[in-house]
C-alpha cells in the first residue's frame, strides 16, 4: 500500500504474517510502487482466479 499525502513524500506499508513495516525513504517508495505495479499487471482478474482454482479443485477430486 502506498499513501500519497498532499503535504509530503509518499510512504509505503508492507506487511507479512509476522509484522508490518512502514517505508518512508524517498528512494525506496518508487521501487516498491514499480514492483507492485509489475505484479498487478501480470495478475489474473478475481473471476479468472476463482475459475482456475475451481478447475484445479475439480481435477484433484
Amino acid at each position: 500500500m502506498v499513501a500519497a499525502p498532499s503535504d509530503g513524500d509518499d510512504v509505503a506499508y508492507l506487511d507479512n504474517p509476522l509484522q508490518g513495516t512502514v517505508v518512508e525513504r524517498p528512494a525506496d517508495v518508487p521501487s516498491l510502487r514499480q514492483s507492485w505495479e509489475s505484479v498487478g499487471a501480470e495478475a489474473m482478474s478475481h473471476g479468472q482466479t476463482l475459475r482456475m482454482i475451481s478447475e484445479a479443485a475439480e481435477a484433484w477430486t
